[in-house]
């Protein structure tokens, strides 16, 4: 059974091993080495400036969420912030077993807890136009209201 809970530092081997296959998959991410990713994840962990939670199965990780609670701006400075999501990864043998729901409300109780006004979620597009979890959030009650446009400068 898949549990969530927050990722603690034990856990950076296997969020390093998850981030790479994460960072593989996702068409605009840089290339860094594992000790840049684990770094990165330690000083975000340690610091707190990041909430991590991880799908735990059977002490095995499965998945992960990754968000900040931060201000946009147009929101005035005393406003309520915004819960905004970086990364989210199931692995795919996980990915219809409930893993990425359960992140998912995992992420919305954290945002509410941390008094955000509102979540926002981004959507990796396949090759094929093709939204990867669309239909999945709009049935949790998301709706689409921006896409977002990529070009790389250096390739």
């Amino acid at each position: 059974m898949v549990s969530i809970r927050s990722a603690v530092e034990d856990d950076l081997p296997e969020l390093v091993a998850m981030g790479q296959r994460f960072l593989a998959y996702h068409p605009m991410s840089p290339r860094g080495d594992d000790v840049e990713l684990a770094a990165a994840l330690r000083l975000a962990l340690l610091e707190g400036f990041l909430w991590v939670a991880v799908a735990d199965e059977d002490r095995v990780l499965v998945g992960v969420l990754v968000a900040v609670h931060r201000r946009f701006w147009f929101t005035p400075p005393n406003s309520p912030a915004l819960a905004v999501e970086l990364a989210w990864w199931v692995e795919p043998s996980h990915r219809q077993g409930g893993a990425g729901i359960k992140l998912l409300r995992q992420f919305e109780q954290w945002a509410a807890e941390t008094g955000s006004i509102g979540i926002v979620l981004s959507d990796i597009v396949g090759d094929d136009g093709e939204s990867r979890i669309g239909d999945l959030v709009a049935r949790a009650g998301y709706q689409l209201i921006e896409r977002s446009h990529f070009k790389w400068l250096d390739r």
